[in-house]
């Protein structure tokens, strides 16, 4: 565990938001602690008196009064919420009432957003509104702070660039702590960005890395979207709960982190072609200890505390990691682009349940493994690079094959044309990619072979831990998955493992080997 700490230690000292986070169990009774610590006094601890006959107004950020907040559903306050409650409490945390979501169809979606900005616009024009009273010399800043709340509570867009509420104006500063997993935290933290509040979160599963990454996704307008926002500044799990957590939570989890190793040899990949650098210290933090923590699925399926410690440590690396670099590069490659594509698509139960992000993930991670053991078989080592070049289409030619490909998804159509466009290469840059491929090939494909774990192995890891690891197990045919698969080199402008094979013109041959006579996912052919 001090290794583990020390490694911690270290991505707090690169992360651009997490400042704090304590993993371990019974983390959920030292919250107080922390929020104080990060909290109170522009950072510095301020000790709260248990004595209820004091005048205690909370922790202190730049002199003014500093509530809490606790965000959470039916579920998570159970578990862990009221915990948390009761140990602010006993800290002289003043808090407001917690804000609890009751839909039992809860989602990221933004109906959510809104509900959960209008509450704390709410509380926020009543604390203004309290101290425009008490203090009449506050008359015009406090007036000036309401009116940018309403302005912002009116408006139907949010963009990147939001108004900041609570930072400078606000002399009662309400700080969120999201108690859940991956939909709790999302909405908690997009919704202080768009307030300008830092946030605490105290993560109940071990479900995804999203707690400590940046961005949000958030579904609005029908459509999937990450929203640009900080990670939480302050983070405590407490494996204990993670661990007595529904299985399938610690399962999407597990089918999250196994990703990181196609995206580890993806990375490699765009390093050799000249597309994007590793990056030493991200990848570090994703990729040491990390087949460690997927070692024991059987164990992290029963609820072990140990090794569902193990997986909530290497989520938040992964999380840690892609704040460090302000990308998603080092946790993300090719299966990712099969989630974004069934994100768009809505890909739920019959039940109208939304598959989870890990279970997506899981299954192109299948494919991902599947297209790099395929590459790994090739001797691009002896490539005809003039004869491969000389077949690459001009851009108008290729925006007409990816119309085809989408045909009926003008969505798909117009992303996949934008994520094209920012990759194609001419001739001659193509060239120079098949190149460096080719006089590099040697040390490449062994570094792969390394980083790899087998299909198999992948296919059985994901089946013990109670993930899905066939695609109908999330209600995708593999006439689907193979049309999902046509759409995949045009999803994203990452570079990974399908845009070579792609450039190599294998992509047909790699669909046949996966979806053909003999192959993986074999789809029957028709008789007459």
């Amino acid at each position: 565990m001090k290794e583990n700490l020390s490694k911690i230690e270290r991505a707090l000292a690169r992360t651009t938001d997490t400042k704090a986070c304590i993993i371990e169990a019974g983390a959920v009774k030292r919250t107080a602690e922390l929020f104080i610590r990060m909290f109170g006094n522009e950072g510095n601890a301020v000790k709260c008196s248990n004595n209820s006959n004091e005048n205690n107004n909370g922790p202190k950020i730049n002199g003014f009064g500093c509530k809490a907040i606790i965000i959470a559903d039916n579920n998570t306050w159970r578990v862990a919420g009221e915990q948390v409650f009761n140990v602010l409490k006993a800290a002289g945390v003043e808090q407001y009432e917690p804000f609890i979501f009751t839909d039992p169809d809860l989602y990221a979606e933004w109906k959510f957003v809104e509900q959960l900005k209008a509450h704390l616009l709410n509380l926020n024009a009543n604390e203004c509104a309290d101290n425009c009273s008490e203090n009449i010399e506050e008359t015009n800043h406090t007036r000036e702070h309401i009116e940018e709340a309403n302005h912002v509570q009116e408006s139907s867009e949010e963009s990147n660039l939001v108004p900041e509420i609570g930072q400078d104006s606000n002399k009662r500063q309400t700080i969120c702590i999201a108690v859940g997993s991956g939909v709790i935290n999302d909405l908690t933290k997009y919704v202080s960005h768009i307030l300008g509040r830092k946030y605490m979160c105290v993560g109940t599963a071990a479900s995804m890395d999203g707690f400590t990454s940046y961005g949000a996704s958030i579904t609005k307008d029908g459509n999937k979207q990450t929203f640009d926002c900080p990670a939480p500044y302050a983070f405590v799990m407490d494996p204990e709960i993670a661990a007595a957590a529904p299985k399938e939570l610690a399962a999407s989890g597990y089918a999250d982190l196994i990703a990181k190793i196609p995206a580890g040899a993806d990375w490699m990949l765009a390093e050799c072609v000249g597309a994007e650098d590793v990056d030493p210290f991200s990848w570090s933090l994703v990729q040491d200890g990390l087949r460690e923590s997927l070692s024991d699925p059987d164990a992290v399926f029963n609820g072990n505390v140990e090794k569902t410690e193990a997986l909530c440590e290497g989520l938040l690396m992964s999380g840690f990691a892609m704040q460090a670099l302000q990308s998603s590069r080092p946790a993300s490659g090719t299966e990712h682009q099969f989630s974004h594509c069934w994100d768009m698509e809505a890909l739920s139960y019959p039940n109208g349940k939304h598959v989870s992000h890990g279970f997506k993930v899981g299954i192109g991670t299948l494919v991902s493994t599947a297209s790099w053991e395929f590459l790994l078989e090739k001797d691009l080592g002896n490539i005809d690079i003039d004869s491969i070049v000389a077949l690459w289409p001009e851009w108008n030619e290729l925006e007409k094959h990816i119309s085809i490909v989408c045909e009926g998804k003008p969505g798909h159509k117009a992303r996949c044309l934008k994520e094209t466009k920012a990759k194609y290469v001419t001739k001659e840059e193509l060239h120079r990619q098949l190149k460096n491929v080719k006089e590099n090939w040697g040390e490449l494909k062994e570094r792969v072979k390394a980083q790899i774990i087998p299909f198999r192995q992948v296919h059985e890891s994901l089946r013990k831990v109670g993930a899905p690891y066939e695609p109908e197990m999330i209600c995708v045919s593999r006439e689907r998955l193979r049309r999902t698969f046509s759409c995949i080199p045009f999803m994203r402008s990452r570079f990974t493992n399908i845009d070579i094979i792609y450039r190599l013109g294998l992509l047909h041959e790699l669909e046949e080997r996966l979806f053909g006579k003999g192959g993986i996912w074999e789809i029957p052919t028709v008789q007459a």
